[in-house]
């Protein structure tokens, strides 16, 4: 290298070594004053106090991490599952018409029982419309008198 393009070198290290001296310093000032602290670890936002969702906030540690339990049902726990009813409204069989392997047809070969599961469905809720009609008559005296509607319509 030349002597030139040694002492640009030489410049862009020294300007390079200030920076980096500027910011170790504004770092060491930081870190002496204990009393400062990022506020996301003073006011800790947490599901709870906050609409934030548990899986959204940072520093959610699952409780099966803090437990030291596997996932899902534990050992010696009776679930509890929704009772099959006896009288279904409507049965829907769904047999195979075709392997879902090789896709050959399957209606020659002999049809097993495998299992059952049951919807509850909740039909919509249908308004009932009831109509009210109120009439009105003429006296003889010449007044005319109204009905009245019904006071829960």
């Amino acid at each position: 290298m030349s002597r030139e393009g040694l002492k640009k070198r030489i410049n862009e290290l020294e300007k390079q070594l200030s920076t980096q001296t500027q910011l170790i310093a504004c770092l060491m000032r930081r870190t002496r004053q204990p009393g400062k602290e990022l506020s996301i670890y003073r006011n800790r936002q947490e599901s709870n106090n906050s609409s934030l969702l548990p899986s959204q906030y940072p520093f959610c540690t699952r409780r099966t991490e803090s437990t030291g339990k596997k996932p899902g049902g534990q050992t010696g726990y009776k679930g509890e599952t929704i009772e099959i009813h006896v009288g279904p409204v409507a049965v829907i069989c769904c047999e195979l018409c075709y392997c879902t392997h090789c896709r050959k047809d399957l209606s020659e070969f002999a049809t097993e029982f495998a299992g059952k599961r049951q919807v509850i469905d909740i039909q919509p809720i249908r308004p009932e419309i009831i109509g009210h009609q109120i009439y009105r008559k003429r006296y003889g005296c010449g007044h005319v008198t109204h009905s009245d509607y019904p006071a829960t319509g």
